[in-house]
C-alpha cells in the first residue's frame, strides 16, 4: 500500500511539474517584428509592425530598428510601443547600398538596466532583389546578422531554462507514471473467501 501511495504522490508531483513549466512557457511572450515585403529591391520603403515590446512606462527604452546587425546601421528610432506592447506602423527605407542578398531588420529595446529587454531582439529577415524584383543570389562581402547573436544573451538564456525545467518536468512525470505502473501490478489481488 505504502509503494502505491509513493507512486501516486510521484506522479502527482511530475504532473504538476509538467503543468507548471507549460504554463509558465506557453505565457512567455517573445517580441515578433513583421515586414510588409519580405522581398524587394535596394531603397524600397517597408512599412514595419512588431508585438509583445516592454512598456516604456515599466522602465524600457523606445525600441530602435537596426540594418542586419543589433548595431548596424538605424533606421528608425524612437518607437514607443502602446499599451499592448504593439509598434508601428513604421516606414524604413531598404539601405540603397544593400545588394541582393538576404539581410535582417533587428528591434531592439532595452530594460531599466541597459540589457536587452524580455524577448528581444526581434528580427524578421528580407531578401534584397536585384531590377524587377529579381533575386541574384546570397551576398557574400555582407553577412547576415545570426538569429541567437543578442548581444547580453538573456533572453536566450531564460528560454533555456525553461526548457530545462520542462525537460526536468517530462522526467519526473515518467518517473512518477512508472512507480504508479510498478506499484498496480505488485499488488497482490484479492483472494476470494470461500463460505
Amino acid at each position: 500500500m505504502r509503494s502505491w501511495k509513493l507512486g501516486g504522490a510521484g506522479l502527482g508531483v511530475g504532473l504538476a511539474a509538467v503543468v507548471g513549466v507549460t504554463t509558465v512557457f506557453a505565457c512567455t511572450s517573445l517580441a515578433t517584428l513583421n515586414l510588409s515585403q519580405a522581398s524587394a529591391p535596394a531603397g524600397t520603403n517597408l512599412t514595419v509592425t512588431g508585438s509583445s515590446f516592454g512598456s516604456t512606462t515599466s522602465g524600457s527604452s523606445p525600441v530602435s530598428l537596426h540594418w542586419n546587425s543589433i548595431s548596424g546601421p538605424v533606421l528608425s528610432s524612437g518607437i514607443v510601443p502602446d499599451s499592448s506592447g504593439a509598434i508601428g506602423p513604421v516606414s524604413v527605407t531598404v539601405p540603397s547600398s544593400a545588394t541582393p542578398g538576404y539581410y535582417t531588420i533587428i528591434a531592439v529595446q532595452t530594460d531599466k538596466t541597459g540589457q536587452n529587454a524580455f524577448g528581444t531582439p526581434a528580427r524578421a529577415a528580407i531578401q534584397v532583389t536585384g531590377a524587377g524584383g529579381a533575386g541574384t543570389g546570397s551576398n557574400s562581402s555582407q553577412p547576415v546578422a545570426s538569429p541567437t547573436s543578442n548581444g547580453s544573451g538573456l533572453g536566450a538564456g531564460l528560454i533555456g531554462l525553461l526548457v530545462a525545467l520542462g525537460v526536468g518536468g517530462l522526467i519526473l512525470f515518467g518517473l512518477g507514471t512508472a512507480t504508479f505502473v510498478g506499484s498496480y501490478r505488485r499488488q497482490p489481488s484479492a483472494s476470494k473467501v470461500r463460505k
